[in-house]
């Protein structure tokens, strides 16, 4: 913005000054459409691309390796029982203690 003083005085911008400025403006917020839209674009292909990698994962898992997976999970759930339970109660514990604490906290007002 092109302001010049004079003796104090403030000039204001001429047609012509303001003219430019406008179009200045418009080329920037041009340029910043421009690189919004290439991005969205780039995020759009990216979408696409995960969601069909997804559906290619998919495919490819038939439902006998899926029920083969479980059936190996639960045989070494029962092989390894104690360990197990142990390891649930503790976590059991952890998650009661930190109910505990963040009960005992005051509350912060919104």
């Amino acid at each position: 913005m092109t302001i010049t003083q004079s003796h104090g005085i403030k000039s204001v911008p001429t047609p012509a000054e303001l003219g430019r400025q406008v179009a200045h403006a418009r080329e920037e917020f041009g340029r910043t459409v421009e690189a919004l839209v290439s991005r969205t674009a780039a995020v759009k292909e990216q979408v696409r691309e995960t969601a069909s990698r997804a559906g290619r994962l998919a495919a490819d898992m038939d439902l006998d390796s899926v029920r083969g997976k479980a059936g190996r999970a639960v045989t070494t759930a029962r092989a390894n029982r104690t360990p197990l339970i142990a390891a649930t109660g503790v976590l059991a514990a952890a998650l009661l203690v930190r109910r505990t604490r963040r009960a005992r906290r005051p509350q912060r007002r919104r």
